[in-house]
């Protein structure tokens, strides 16, 4: 079954430590909403926001008729998560940010609070028209993000210190994005030039915004390489789960392989009309949906976009060390 728009959409203030909310709200909710409604055909995903205080989104999907149940128990697992937070850090200059909900311009809202939101599709996680206004695309990338954020929950401890948290996020990301190539239909070839696109939109997308310039670009690519260089066993162990992942996988293996599958299998076909073809980047169409799902998915695990930019750049790298690839590009191709 396929839920395009959220049945309950809530916003949760918790600045600081929104991993906690995963941990105390999101993780026992999804066991309850098991328990209670073992035949349920939800998901829920999750994102990180600024816009009227720092806050997780939460966007539950399934029949419209489990909603008003579901309501009881996700407001029950999110009161109990505040009171375990602990108290609010003291607040941070913050970029401006867009409202995306109703509510979002309708803040600042108190920290350690939540309420519910009337849901409006956004381009910012879901991509621009006419992508955003197919039912059938935004039902899909959903799902995906629903199989993702169940990993974050389960991935994510807000008690652990702050370094061992950063590596399971990007673990995560590294294995969510390993795993994902291998149930898209790209070939190798695809794959490596998906990799840097991805890496080259997160770096370039800012600077084009803030009139940088492409000796900034060189610098991060440059600063990316210097890692790698570091840690030459790890990236010959990472080459090696992803070619063994890449010549194996099966797409039926999990939730996640399974929902990418079904979202490339439908999303390829849009792909072939030129009105879907939005990024003069993308050497293939279906590159930006597919970054919308990484992307989102990064996201949800708490990476700033230069982290995620290096976990595409080691990716790349781990498979094809000998083509490794330093520039980014400022002018479409």
């Amino acid at each position: 079954m396929h839920y395009p728009d959220p049945i309950l959409s809530a916003n949760v203030y918790a600045s600081g430590n929104l991993d906690g909310v995963l941990q105390y709200a999101l993780r026992p909710f999804l066991g309850m909403a098991q328990e209670r409604h073992p035949d349920r055909e939800g998901y829920l995903w999750t994102m990180r926001y600024g816009c009227g205080g720092e806050h997780l989104k939460i966007r539950l999907h399934g029949p419209a008729e489990e909603g008003e149940a579901l309501r009881e128990t996700l407001g029950e697992a999110i009161e109990r998560s505040l009171a375990d937070l602990g108290p609010a850090p003291e607040p941070e200059n913050r970029a401006p940010t867009p409202p995306i909900d109703v509510e979002d311009s309708q803040g600042p809202h108190d920290d350690r609070s939540w309420l519910w939101t009337t849901y409006q599709r956004d381009p910012i996680s879901l991509g621009n028209n006419p992508f955003l206004s197919n039912d059938g695309y935004v039902a899909r990338l959903t799902r995906c993000l629903g199989a993702a954020c169940e990993v974050a929950v389960e991935a994510l401890d807000s008690e652990a210190d702050s370094a061992t948290l950063q590596i399971a996020r990007h673990n995560t990301l590294t294995q969510l994005v390993l795993e994902g190539l291998a149930a898209l239909g790209f070939n190798d070839a695809q794959r490596q030039d998906y990799l840097y696109f991805h890496r080259d939109w997160l770096i370039r997308f800012p600077l084009l915004k803030s009139n940088g310039t492409l000796d900034r670009a060189r610098e991060m690519t440059h600063h990316f390489d210097s890692i790698r260089e570091q840690m030459p066993a790890e990236m010959e162990t990472l080459g090696e789960l992803a070619r063994t992942e890449w010549q194996t996988s099966n797409t039926d293996a999990d939730a996640w392989r399974r929902s990418l599958a079904d979202f490339w299998s439908y999303t390829a076909s849009l792909c072939e009309e030129p009105e879907y073809h939005l990024d003069p980047f993308a050497s293939m169409p279906i590159f930006t949906p597919v970054f919308k799902v990484f992307h989102a998915t990064a996201n949800q695990l708490g990476l700033s976009s230069l982290e995620e930019a290096l976990v595409h750049h080691l990716l790349a790298a781990a498979t094809a060390p000998e083509s490794v690839r330093l520039e980014v590009l400022f002018e479409p191709a």
